[in-house]
């Protein structure tokens, strides 16, 4: 969901700025040719957003014209650029990536803030929950671990219990009465390890596989954000109105030996 809202975002500011149509691509979402199913579901739905679709023949367009060298039909991939300015000033052509930094959205943040959380929706669970997070000094604490520990997925790091004991050590010094909301895809590990942390705790573990959205919009919600290395995490910071948040983020998010390595990506 996390890399889905920064292609969004993307996409997004490349509407105003241009003020031209973004199509995104679903293909990887779907059954593949050799009826593989993809990894990952189509997730931005949960928020309301209606993306036109790209048809196969805007998609191939993009190939034929990096073929034929055409300016107006060409693929664009963001592992071949150095600046996120060289890639603003583009405004045609198959774009390839993940597009994971701020620069290329900052200037419309407020929109696209307002353009996601005008579609967040909770169930009753959850908004009796977001009634307690509202009340009180709340700290959202994302434990990523999950796929992070399978042995393909290694060039991503899982953070030690140690960030996770020092970042609530700041905060708590920080902020009066603090209470740490936990979201996690391992709450198992989270209540064994920092169990013992002297803090206010509340495992949020209400929300699996289809509704996991709804950690997203209850971490916004909170008034400071510790962030594991994700997307998620950062999303959820990123989406919290607040003014004067504390965020805690780790100084590295990827395997430096092997953060250059190529990696799948989506086309929007």
């Amino acid at each position: 969901m996390g890399n889905q809202l920064f292609q969004y975002a993307f996409g997004r500011a490349m509407e105003l700025r241009h003020n031209c149509p973004v199509y995104y691509d679903y293909n990887y979402y779907g059954l593949k040719p050799n009826g593989i199913v993809a990894k990952r579901a189509f997730e931005l739905h949960r928020f309301g957003l209606d993306l036109p679709k790209a048809t196969i023949i805007r998609r191939y367009l993009g190939k034929i014209g990096s073929r034929l060298n055409l300016n107006n039909f060409r693929i664009i991939e963001e592992k071949n650029f150095n600046s996120p300015e060289e890639i603003k000033k583009i405004h045609q052509g198959y774009f390839i990536g993940y597009w994971q930094d701020v620069a290329y959205f900052q200037e419309y943040a407020e929109e696209i803030r307002g353009s996601i959380r005008a579609g967040f929706q909770l169930d009753d669970q959850n908004q009796e929950l977001l009634r307690q997070i509202e009340q009180v000094n709340a700290v959202s604490v994302h434990v990523r671990r999950g796929d992070y520990l399978h042995p393909k997925v290694n060039r991503f790091l899982t953070q030690p219990v140690h960030y996770y004991q020092e970042a609530i050590k700041t905060i708590s010094n920080q902020i009066d009465h603090p209470v740490f909301y936990f979201f996690s895809d391992d709450m198992e590990w989270v209540k064994t390890h920092l169990a013992h942390c002297r803090a206010k705790k509340i495992y949020v573990d209400i929300n699996h596989d289809s509704h996991s959205y709804m950690d997203l919009i209850l971490m916004s919600y909170c008034k400071h954000h510790i962030l594991a290395n994700s997307t998620f995490s950062w999303w959820g910071a990123y989406l919290d109105l607040h003014q004067e948040k504390i965020i805690i983020a780790p100084k590295e998010w990827q395997n430096s030996a092997l953060a250059n390595q190529n990696s799948n990506s989506t086309g929007i």
